[in-house]
């Protein structure tokens, strides 16, 4: 073996090292089935529960009013809602805010004029959420499919175009 190889083989095993807490967590989630006992506020104050979702496709986007990247993706969100308009029956965008304040919450989510569903994850429940979804940035994305099963685990943010991917996932589980 040459040095050429040797360096090949440490640079894959230190990216394996490096990435193996995200491939294994990734890999874990990936065809995992939810929790469908899951639940938390929206901001009409109600108890929603991810079971209340089966049989649709739904788009898990994890996100905080202190985060800017996650508020730059609001407007890339609604131009994805529109693309899905044909099948909007058949998918859900639920949001799951991590602010500490449900005051930020609810006014950014006037301000701004989001659709879809938005939840409240609130201190007392942040590190569950994060844990049950592998939550470790933000903002964060998860697909989950018809079924309840994670299908894309940080799956590509709204600004990179997504509304081709999700609607072969939808079409894929009917």
């Amino acid at each position: 073996m040459n040095s050429l190889q040797r360096s090949s083989i440490g640079l894959m095993l230190v990216s394996l090292l490096l990435f193996s807490n995200d491939i294994s967590r990734a890999s874990a989630l990936f065809g995992y089935q939810l929790n469908p006992k899951f639940e938390l506020i929206n901001d009409k104050n109600e108890k929603v529960k991810l079971s209340d979702f089966k049989g649709k496709f739904v788009h898990l986007d994890f996100w905080a009013t202190w985060c800017k990247p996650c508020l730059a993706e609001i407007t890339d969100t609604k131009h994805m809602q529109n693309e899905l308009a044909d099948v909007s029956d058949q998918v859900v965008f639920l949001t799951l805010s991590f602010d500490n304040s449900k005051v930020n919450w609810l006014k950014t989510i006037k301000q701004h004029r989001m659709e879809g569903i938005h939840l409240w994850v609130g201190p007392d429940k942040n590190e569950e959420i994060k844990a049950e979804f592998g939550v470790e940035s933000l903002p964060f994305y998860v697909w989950v499919n018809q079924e309840g099963m994670v299908v894309k685990y940080n799956a590509p943010r709204p600004s990179t175009g997504p509304a081709n991917k999700i609607r072969r996932a939808i079409k894929k589980n009917n």
